[in-house]
């Protein structure tokens, strides 16, 4: 293929051209992801270049020599030609008398001799008188216009073009210089990065900044609040992270002491709680990382999310854990039915508020005031599963669920034992409202709210047995 074509640059191209779309071609087609069409590029430039300094021709000259025609053969061919079709033609030819012939070269030459005369009476004579006498005269301004105008432009046109080439040549060392620092900023992300996420990866785990020597100050405390949010809602982090190399695109702003690039990572796991989901599935994210320089070494200062391919992924919380709301109801009905009969709040396991235990210790003084106690049995809950509301960005760990324990039984005489009161109320319909407490794996109601009915479908029943 024609180098010229694969450059797209002629042979009149300057040099400043045939560099830049070098240079442009070089930048769309890097050696790491296209090395056919930058070898391609590469052996069209070097072809070029080697054509030039072999036929000594300057770059934006044209490499194509002039022909020199040789005058006096053509002559020679011409006169030869016309003499042949003078023979050819001799006896058709009618030629005139000596006598009109020889008058107008005799005219010509008298003419001649006369101008010849006067051209010299004239360059001795005016020609001085112009020049010594009368330097300012309109002949002397004309010829000394037409003589120094030439030094003058040719002396203008050469400072205009060696401006030229002074700011065409500063243009190409400020593009060289950009060039050198974009590539040594890619060497730095390529070097630092890794170690950094490393470092990253290490503080997930151990869940505590403390050891990052790759982050300033700065970074360490803007990060460990994430990590210790990790702690308190018992969040574990269990991955790798592997760091991409970058290229002179995802450079972003670079100068002596402080470079922002795009960094692409790949984390084989995701920071999740163990009790409320399995482990999640990896994800691609990129980043935004801010290099500064301290003591001669690259710190990173700043990390802002891009994107992450998890986004809008919802990972279900587990069943089991559903599971474990419903049963922590469970366990305070069947309290509540002991609580009741012998008036006694210590029955009760998985209340975490005091309201609860004033509110019950209220039934009990009613109780006492009429001489009656309550006998009966538990027979088991109902209670809404759609209505199972977890936070999992609370903390600590909330959930609510609507449910209604069902009880079957009667007041009685303390002193008699005998049938005091029919008990006719009906099941309430409560919204409870737990906290779970990690220490303890367990779940505690923290408030309850009464309802008319259930506000959610998908009703079902739960007994323990």
């Amino acid at each position: 293929m024609n180098p010229y074509e694969v450059l797209n640059v002629t042979p009149l191209s300057s040099d400043a051209e045939l560099k830049e779309a070098y240079r442009v071609l070089c930048e769309r087609y890097p050696k790491e992801t296209h090395p056919d069409e930058r070898q391609l590029v590469e052996d069209a430039y070097q072809e070029i270049v080697a054509l030039r300094q072999k036929t000594g021709n300057k770059m934006g000259t044209s490499p194509v020599k002039e022909s020199f025609v040789d005058d006096n053969a053509d002559e020679s061919a011409e006169h030869g030609s016309i003499e042949q079709v003078k023979l050819e033609n001799q006896e058709q030819v009618v030629v005139p008398s000596k006598k009109k012939r020889i008058w107008p070269i005799v005219l010509g030459f008298i003419a001649v001799f006369l101008f010849g005369m006067w051209l010299n009476q004239w360059m001795n004579s005016d020609d001085e008188y112009v020049y010594e006498s009368d330097p300012y005269s309109e002949e002397a301004s004309v010829s000394d216009d037409s003589s120094d105008s030439k030094p003058i432009e040719s002396s203008q046109d050469e400072a205009i073009q060696e401006a030229e080439e002074t700011k065409a040549e500063k243009e190409r060392e400020r593009r060289e210089a950009k060039e050198q620092q974009l590539e040594e900023a890619v060497n730095i992300v390529n070097e630092w990065g890794p170690l950094f996420f490393y470092e990253v990866q290490y503080a997930l785990s151990d869940r505590s900044a403390s050891g990052m020597g790759m982050a300033t100050s700065k970074f360490r405390n803007e990060f460990q609040p994430t990590l210790t949010n990790m702690v308190d809602t018992n969040v574990i982090f269990e991955g790798e992270i592997e760091v991409s190399p970058i290229h002179k695109r995802e450079i972003i702003e670079v100068s002596s002491d402080k470079i922002i690039a795009k960094v692409r990572t790949d984390y084989s796991s995701l920071s999740y709680s163990p009790y409320l989901k399995d482990e999640p599935e990896g994800s691609r994210i990129e980043w935004q990382l801010t290099f500064v320089k301290q003591d001669g070494d690259w710190l990173v200062d700043e990390r802002k999310l891009l994107s992450d391919s998890s986004k809008g992924r919802i990972d279900p919380v587990r069943e089991e854990v559903k599971d474990d709301i419903v049963e922590t109801i469970d366990i305070n009905a069947t309290e509540w039915l002991f609580a009741y009969q012998y008036k006694d709040t210590s029955y009760f396991s998985r209340i975490g508020f005091s309201d609860y235990y004033e509110r019950q210790e209220s039934y009990y003084k009613v109780l006492d005031q009429n001489n009656w106690y309550w006998q009966g049995e538990y027979l088991g809950l109902e209670y809404s599963y759609d209505s199972i509301v977890i936070d999992e960005g609370a903390n600590p760990l909330s959930a609510t669920i609507e449910a209604r324990a069902n009880y079957f039984g009667n007041y009685y005489d303390e002193d008699t034992d005998e049938f005091a009161e029919l008990d006719d109320s009906e099941p309430s319909v409560f919204r409870y409202v737990l906290e779970y407490d990690y220490y303890d794996q367990s779940w505690y109601i923290v408030n309850t709210k009464l309802l008319k009915e259930f506000s959610k479908g998908d009703v079902r029943t739960y007994t323990y047995y």
